[in-house]
């Protein structure tokens, strides 16, 4: 994690848009770039209310790569694991 937050705040460092929407499905995983990220910020006591914006931005883009209009049938598929109650709290704030 100490990683990932030097490379964001590094002025030198740029990756293209392309790049970083690319792959919606897997970084909406439970464990993953945005769910799991949602998990750290909760563990630590911080409402993962940004991060959820982003995460409803990346479903929004799959829902259209994938001709899908059910954005929370869709979450239901990508996660695996993680605890009811915590699923059903990302989704809500994910689909606010």
């Amino acid at each position: 994690a100490e990683d990932l937050l030097t490379r964001m705040v590094n002025p030198f460092l740029r990756d293209p848009v392309e790049r970083v929407t690319r792959d919606p499905a897997r970084k909406l995983g439970w464990n993953d770039r945005l769910i799991g990220s949602m998990l750290l910020a909760s563990e630590a006591g911080v409402a993962p209310s940004h991060l959820a914006r982003g995460a409803s931005i990346a479903l929004n883009l799959l829902c259209q790569e994938q001709g899908r209009n059910n954005p929370a049938a869709l979450l239901d598929e990508l996660w695996e694991g993680g605890e009811e109650d915590q699923r059903r709290e990302f989704k809500e704030l994910i689909l606010k």
